[in-house]
């Protein structure tokens, strides 16, 4: 082995401990709610209120899993019908505005008992297995909803903060709720 091989070599190794595992722990990457669920600007939410929800994530522990945890009532203003959407845009935040991250739009009538669902626990929680969702306020305590559906976004290229824009679609494709949550991604250091 040359000796410039042997000193690229030792450089990265040297980039490898600092940048993953620093002199005291490891690099991980871990998300946090910024800022309280809230209506979107101007918007009226008589569809669905959301509004008492207090939302944060949750450590998980030998026997749980961690992930986000919801308070709150959600109040069903008027019933969900077959052909209603749930619609998710993230928006990451930069100094001369926002950049487009992410977006999806599913149908929620028909993924209702899809356990894979980020929001599976909330719809078991509500005692909900098809549409139409009644009007009705359901309590919801200290439910926990798992974040692996997020694990590949956990990293250094999606560092920052973020607008989360939740929103429920009418059949027409007309927003009828719509709230936003804000989410920023941080590298932290955590002990051996």
């Amino acid at each position: 082995m040359t000796y410039m091989s042997v000193k690229v070599l030792s450089l990265i190794l040297v980039y490898y401990e600092f940048v993953y595992l620093q002199v005291n722990g490891e690099i991980v990457y871990e998300a946090e709610f910024s800022e309280d669920f809230r209506s979107c600007k101007n918007f009226d939410n008589n569809h669905v209120n959301c509004d008492s929800f207090k939302i944060d994530l949750v450590d998980g522990n030998e026997d749980e899993e961690g992930g986000i945890g919801l308070n709150g009532d959600l109040e069903v203003l008027q019933s969900v019908i077959e052909g209603y959407q749930m619609s998710i845009e993230a928006w990451k935040l930069m100094d001369v505005g926002k950049e487009f991250a992410f977006a999806s739009v599913t149908d929620l009538c028909k993924n209702l008992k899809s356990e894979d669902a980020p929001w599976y626990p909330l719809v078991k929680s509500m005692n909900v297995s098809a549409c139409p969702i009644p009007e009705k306020i359901y309590p919801i305590t200290d439910l926990i909803i798992s974040l692996d559906f997020a694990k590949d976004l956990l990293c250094f290229e999606f560092c920052g903060e973020y607008e989360v824009i939740l929103s429920l679609l009418d059949e027409k494709e007309e927003t009828v709720t719509c709230y936003v949550v804000g989410i920023s991604v941080t590298e932290v250091e955590k002990e051996r």
